[in-house]
């Protein structure tokens, strides 16, 4: 279920965020319990008030996940100025000198104007 368009919430963005459609009744027997406790009912995490029980949100996009490289990074890639390395090891970031990587064994320091985003996982 997707969200209207509010102070915190847009549309049409790269990312598709949306609720579940429907809740299991696990899930909703434990945000009871805790509003009993109480705690507060959170239904929008992302809005005023990051506290209390809520269900999650999600990025779903025709029933799969909608990765932030599905809609950001795979759009951009054709862009002249994007370089786009994987299996690529940064061993050090340096002020001054962005980053020192190991790609395909050998220690390089990339050159860029800009930029570098280095991605952990």
């Amino acid at each position: 279920m997707l969200r209207g368009v509010s102070k915190y919430h847009g549309r049409g963005g790269p990312l598709n965020v949306t609720d579940l459609p429907s809740i299991n009744q696990l899930t909703a027997a434990f945000i009871e319990a805790g509003v009993e406790l109480g705690w507060s009912r959170n239904d929008d995490y992302d809005g005023a008030s990051q506290d209390g029980f809520s269900t999650l949100q999600f990025t779903i996009r025709q029933g799969k996940r909608h990765s932030t490289a599905d809609g950001y990074l795979h759009p951009a890639e054709s862009r002249p100025n994007l370089t786009l390395w994987t299996e690529t090891l940064a061993t050090r970031v340096l002020f001054g000198y962005p980053v020192e990587v190991v790609r395909s064994c050998f220690a390089q320091e990339p050159w860029c104007m800009l930029y570098f985003i280095v991605a952990l996982w």
